[in-house]
């Protein structure tokens, strides 16, 4: 295990939360101590493709172990490369995005460093490897601290919008209980206007038979 690389950890790109329970192995010593683990598909693809990263060519050289502080009982091993003394995590890609019905096989997979994957989103290989000849990627990887401040102002731009949300929750229910009212006092008149005609209906009735009965009373005469 590496001694020298403890101050890493806390610089790692990854989008997780990570605790202090962490081991730190050569690709090398990983795939000799953990060899089921290597069986798994993540680390198949890894190898075919020289854990390398198929955009931007970076290496992964490392293997950490980690704790998830949010699940304590789950251990997770991730590939890792460095960039400028920072770790950067390494994943897998799908060439057709699973997010449109790719298989997660060893066909529709490939090696992408964090980076890579998260700036191809759910591009095609070929949209982005022209995005990257059209230099959509920068010569270095962003540090640990630029993506902190990227995720920083992610969560901050969904808690605006959420506020947003609740904001236009609020007033469209104030909206929607004043067209209620307004229905119920539409109602309201309506029935007036039908109780109005039905009295005028009446009394003109009456009047007109009034007026019959003194006509008849008259011709008798």
């Amino acid at each position: 295990m590496s001694g020298d690389t403890t101050s890493h950890f806390t610089k790692m790109h990854n989008p997780y939360m990570v605790s202090n329970q962490i081991d730190h192995l050569t690709i090398t010593e990983f795939l000799e101590q953990q060899p089921e683990r290597a069986q798994k598909l993540r680390w198949q693809v890894y190898k075919r493709d020289g854990y390398t990263c198929v955009y931007c060519g970076m290496v992964a050289t490392h293997c950490v172990i980690w704790h998830d502080k949010n699940r304590p009982e789950s251990i997770h091993m991730d590939a890792v490369g460095y960039v400028d003394g920072e770790m950067m995590l390494f994943t897998i890609d799908h060439r057709f995005p699973a997010s449109k019905g790719g298989k997660k096989d060893l066909d529709n997979c490939d090696t992408a460093c964090y980076r890579c994957n998260h700036l191809k989103k759910s591009m095609s290989v070929e949209q982005f490897r022209k995005k990257i000849e059209e230099g959509y990627l920068s010569r270095r990887h962003p540090t640990a601290a630029e993506l902190r401040r990227m995720l920083r102002r992610t969560r901050d731009r969904i808690a605006i919008l959420g506020q947003l949300v609740a904001t236009q929750s609020e007033q469209l229910k104030e909206q929607t209980d004043e067209i209620d009212a307004l229905h119920k006092r539409i109602n309201y008149l309506e029935g007036l206007r039908i109780e109005m005609q039905r009295n005028n209906n009446g009394t003109a009735h009456a009047e007109n038979d009034f007026e019959g009965q003194d006509r008849s009373e008259s011709s008798t005469r």
